[in-house]
């Protein structure tokens, strides 16, 4: 939906105006994208604001994973801090976490919520649609192999 006001509208009736439309957006379960430009523009801005926000949140959580992991592993996959591996390929990251527990069961049960965070960012990273497809498939099928993990995959479909 596009919206145009006219330019005789002063901006606290154009304000008023796209209160009420959030508001009804809000009841109808939808939501309202403001912005000036495309909506292809609008959308990509989104997503790097998220993809901004959750490689903060990944950067806090590998930073604790490094201060509590053996040295040896450490050098043995040159990490040095916790953004090393939230910015690196996603196999790095996983590899390293199956490394520190011990196991892939181990990995998803301790470290779960991590990948999701990744696989989050990657989606939020790339420009490709088909890219965006498959990271939506790989945590479909996480949440087929793992059900315990079920509502982290819903929470980051939905929120992410």
């Amino acid at each position: 939906m596009t919206l145009t006001v006219r330019r005789s509208k002063s901006a606290y009736e154009v304000d008023a105006l796209l209160a009420i439309l959030k508001g009804a957006a809000d009841a109808a379960g939808a939501s309202l994208r403001i912005c000036s430009g495309s909506v292809k523009e609008a959308v990509a801005g989104e997503r790097q604001t998220t993809a901004e926000q959750v490689l903060a949140l990944l950067v806090a959580r590998m930073d604790a994973v490094v201060k509590s992991a053996d040295p040896a592993l450490l050098d043995q996959f040159s990490v040095s801090s916790g953004e090393v591996l939230a910015k690196g390929e996603m196999r790095h990251l996983t590899v390293f976490l199956v490394h520190g527990t011990g196991s892939t069961d181990a990995m998803w049960q301790h470290h779960g919520k991590d990948c999701f965070l990744k696989v989050c960012l990657e989606f939020n990273s790339t420009t490709s649609r088909a890219q965006r497809f498959n990271y939506k498939k790989q945590l479909r099928e996480v949440k087929e192999k793992h059900p315990e993990l079920g509502g982290t995959v819903d929470q980051c479909l939905v929120e992410w």
